[in-house]
């Protein structure tokens, strides 16, 4: 790889990486300036009648996220995108010694690997080749360029802060990024092309929005001229939860064919989804030659009991779950994934079904 180009401003040489656990929250970073002059007269009192200074009611009037709080990097973070025609999911996989954070699901072909430096986020390429991906400060008009692998990129913040609704929420603080790669013909398109993103990310969240556009077109099979994917649902360590659904089903259940890999091996796939058997009942699958997990969440109207999942396991001793809230949790293991690989999957499932639940 040729050497790395980088021309954003010069950043702290000491690293502080996130390690913590799933629950940890990155905590908001405000500096505040202050200055005294011994010289300078104090100001008159308000008059009684004067009204007080008006609050901030926009976000444009807020001071910034950090981008280390407009992408939060925690261990177990997951995000359902809708695409064109698809329901994407993606999470981070796993936190590496150094605290690099690995983003991989669908239509990625391999894992992103992203590292925080102070309140920069950058994406790590490889041993030598680090890039700034979201630098500070997150300011409308910041810009910056860097070189990934044959590609020559720059990047700006072209909104921030800004309101954004996604997912039923209302999120303030967020910023847009305009990202553009030139890449050189033949690498890895038969032209030269010209790649853009418009990404925006949120405090808490990450990214919640993105199209992606090639020009010219590529000619490469299952590569779209233009594609957008948009939030849906996530479940990030002190993020919000998007408002249930009236109706529930497996676009809420965010479990990554990677987890199951974790837990039972590499040999399980997930098969394509089926109907729900009935309302508010997901069913997924994940089959080997050798056999299936199926991964079976019921949502009830009041909370859920353990009688409740006596009779949803229905007697069968090879099964096994977990009351959580409104939801039944119940595995059916095989020789693919024996009962006590499967056992590894219910605390993961615990936290990506969970939603909150209404008093008893």
């Amino acid at each position: 790889m040729p050497p790395l180009a980088v021309n954003a401003e010069p950043r702290r040489a000491t690293l502080r990486v996130l390690s913590g656990p799933l629950a940890l929250v990155l905590l908001a970073s405000a500096l505040l300036g202050a200055s005294a002059c011994d010289s300078c007269a104090a100001s008159p009192p308000a008059a009684a009648d004067e009204a007080p200074p008006p609050m901030p009611r926009l976000a444009e009037e807020l001071a910034p996220a950090t981008p280390s709080q407009l992408f939060p990097l925690h261990a177990g973070d997951r995000w359902a995108y809708r695409s064109e025609d698809a329901l994407l999911l993606r999470g981070i996989t796993a936190l590496d010694g150094r605290g690099d954070a690995y983003l991989f699901g669908d239509g990625l072909t391999q894992a992103g690997r992203f590292r925080v430096d102070g309140d920069d986020i950058l994406r790590v390429l490889g041993p030598d080749a680090l890039v700034p991906w979201l630098p500070s400060p997150a300011r409308a008009g910041r810009r910056w360029s860097y070189v990934s692998g044959e590609a020559s990129c720059e990047a700006s913040y072209v909104e921030a802060p800004a309101v954004v609704a996604v997912a039923g929420l209302s999120l303030r603080g967020c910023a847009r990024v305009r990202r553009s790669c030139r890449h050189p013909q033949g690498r890895p398109f038969a032209r030269a092309t010209i790649e853009q993103h418009e990404e925006t990310y949120c405090p808490d969240v990450g990214l919640v929005r993105e199209q992606l556009h090639f020009q010219p077109p590529p000619s490469i099979e299952g590569v779209r001229a233009t594609q957008t994917e948009e939030l849906v649902d996530l479940r990030v360590a002190g993020g919000p939860l998007p408002p249930e659904r009236d109706a529930f089903d497996c676009d809420a259940l965010l479990l990554l064919e990677t987890d199951v890999e974790s837990a039972c091996g590499p040999t399980l796939r997930r098969a394509p989804t089926q109907p729900a058997p009935e309302p508010d009942v997901c069913e997924r699958v994940f089959q080997s030659p050798t056999g299936a997990l199926v991964v079976r969440v019921r949502r009830l109207e009041r909370l859920a009991t353990d009688a409740d999942l006596t009779d949803e396991l229905a007697s069968d001793t090879q099964r096994l779950g977990v009351v959580d809230g409104r939801y039944l949790i119940v595995l059916a293991p095989s020789e693919a994934c024996p009962r006590e690989r499967a056992s590894r999957l219910l605390p993961l499932l615990r936290s990506v079904s969970r939603r909150p639940t209404p008093p008893p």
